[in-house]
């Protein structure tokens, strides 16, 4: 009898060792499910797994490398549409939608060499609009048919060649195999076990397709390989075994959309929360110990092929990610579908915000680090004050008091200056949304100007107290030392200028007692 066994605890595994083994791990589960693994118990085949180890078997009726190449079979497969169906996934057949956006992810990361795949010259479409919205368009998508790609036979590994029947001490490692990976003058090798292994990267990698509407990025895919610590736990939660009654099962987890992300950083916050309640991630919950993203893009020294861009560790937790969940609940997480000449439809965020969010986080930054460039522009500012519901679903989702109190000190500023610009649009029997329009303007274009702590924080308090009656500011006093140790620090500078713009986006308005002959005015937002 032939065997492999693969353990989580081997000294000698790496992150992608790992990430493979819950791939192999997950595809063994696929085959209970699909009926795949009869199939191969009929030719003497079984694999099986438990929380630290995998194992797969043959009969001596069959040699290794054969048994082997059955395995390859019954793991990589292609469907009538020619996509390619990776059991392991546990993607349903019907999920058309999300199966082109992972379709299309390989092709341009671990299959993007034209050797690594056979494909029809002609391209073809899929219509992922919903089907329960018949009476609109359809929506497009292109992709290229595959015939056939290099993990169904282990293509240049030179891995199934030996005769014999068992696997040879080295096989090569090309880079279909880990996307990104260069090779230079010498191939890369492993051990021939090790390297049938790694052909399950593929299946134990989530990927995204990354739509940036930043001029820095260039990056187009996002790769999560995750750091596997518990094989059960990985299967049950991070690919989607769906007989379990503990898995969360949303249809608007697992549509195109839901594939479409704003930057790599944001793919890997984006399946946390997406397959997590509350503070319920940790790697007991999710059989994960974190991940590893890797974006994958054109670089000015590569214009043929994407590479590999950056990579980031993403942990399990972060102190303000109810804040992204809170964007990606909400219309600041809307796709926008943008029809193209050649009928193909063009899939992006409808803001930047979520992906800014998931960026900061992951690197240590504050969640609105970099919002006062963003919406430097009037237009980008605009845009958001028509997603105040999300802005401010963000705004309750704050953890950090420092931000809730700067946040509260500044709605008070804005709720009398909305309260005098009320009076004097009854006086004057003026428009009140003009007004309002032009202050705000103007106090956005002095947030932006202000280039010290020093002057920020004088303007800032005079903000607060205009109108006042001489009397105090309710959040200075209920956060006073809070906000002394804030405005002692200059660092906080860029700190406070977004924190400001962010307070501007996320007013709810005054009460509804409140300007009565302007509430419509401003669109009844409150």
């Amino acid at each position: 009898m032939g065997r492999l066994v693969y353990r989580l605890d081997n000294p000698a595994y790496t992150i992608y060792h790992r990430a493979a083994l819950g791939g192999l791990a997950s595809t063994v589960r696929a085959w209970s499910k699909e009926g795949d693994g009869e199939e191969l118990a009929d030719k003497g085949i079984h694999g099986q797994y438990d929380e630290m180890s995998v194992t797969l078997e043959w009969g001596d009726a069959m040699e290794g490398t054969e048994a082997l190449r059955q395995v390859l079979q019954a793991s990589f497969r292609v469907t009538e549409n020619k996509l390619i169906d990776l059991p392991g996934h546990g993607i349903p057949s019907n999920r058309h939608a999300e199966r082109v956006a992972v379709h299309n992810a390989i092709l341009g990361t671990f299959l993007q060499h034209h050797t690594t795949r056979s494909v029809n010259k002609d391209i073809a479409f899929i219509n992922i609009a919903n089907a329960d919205q018949e009476d609109r368009p359809p929506i497009l998508i292109s992709y290229k048919p595959v015939n056939n790609f290099a993990h169904q036979s282990a293509k240049g590994m030179e891995l199934l060649d030996k005769k014999g029947g068992s696997l040879p001490k080295t096989a090569k490692i090309p880079q279909y195999v880990v996307p990104g990976a260069m090779s230079g003058s010498v191939s890369l090798e492993a051990p021939g076990d090790e390297a049938f292994l790694l052909l399950y990267l593929i299946v134990g990698c989530p990927l995204y397709l990354v739509r940036s509407d930043s001029w820095k990025e260039k990056v187009q895919f996002g790769i999560l390989v995750p750091d596997v610590s518990n094989l059960k736990q990985f299967v049950r939660r991070v690919h989607r075994d769906h007989d379990q009654a503990t898995m969360i099962e949303r249809s608007d987890l697992f549509g195109y959309d839901n594939r479409i992300v704003g930057g790599a950083e944001e793919a890997a916050v984006h399946f946390l929360v997406g397959r997590t309640v509350g503070d319920r991630i940790d790697k007991d919950f999710m059989g994960v110990r974190g991940f590893q993203t890797v974006a994958m893009g054109k670089v000015a020294w590569d214009g043929n092929q994407n590479n590999r861009s950056s990579m980031r560790a993403i942990r399990l937790h972060y102190d303000e990610i109810d804040i992204y969940r809170a964007a990606a609940g909400s219309r600041l997480n809307e796709k926008r579908k943008i029809p193209l000449k050649t009928g193909d439809t063009f899939v992006k965020p409808a803001t930047r915000f979520p992906a800014l969010i998931a960026a900061n986080l992951a690197a240590d930054r504050h969640w609105c680090d970099g919002l006062k460039e963003w919406i430097g522009e009037q237009s980008e500012f605009r845009q958001l004050k028509y997603m105040r519901e999300g802005l401010v679903r963000m705004k309750n989702a704050i953890r950090n008091e420092q931000d809730k109190a700067i946040v509260e000190a500044f709605h008070e500023g804005l709720r009398r200056m909305y309260g005098q610009k009320g009076d004097r649009a009854r006086k004057e029997g003026t428009s009140f949304a003009r007004l309002t329009e032009v202050e705000l303007e103007r106090i956005r274009n002095t947030i932006l100007r202000m280039k010290t702590m020093e002057s920020l924080f004088g303007w800032f308090v005079q903000f607060c107290s205009t109108g006042s009656g001489g009397k105090g500011i309710a959040a200075f006093g209920k956060h006073r030392e809070l906000l002394l140790s804030f405005f002692n620090e200059p660092r906080n500078h860029a700190r406070l200028q977004n924190l400001c713009l962010f307070a501007m986006l996320s007013y709810e308005g005054a009460d509804k007692n409140e300007l009565p002959e302007a509430q419509n005015s401003i669109g009844g937002v409150r």
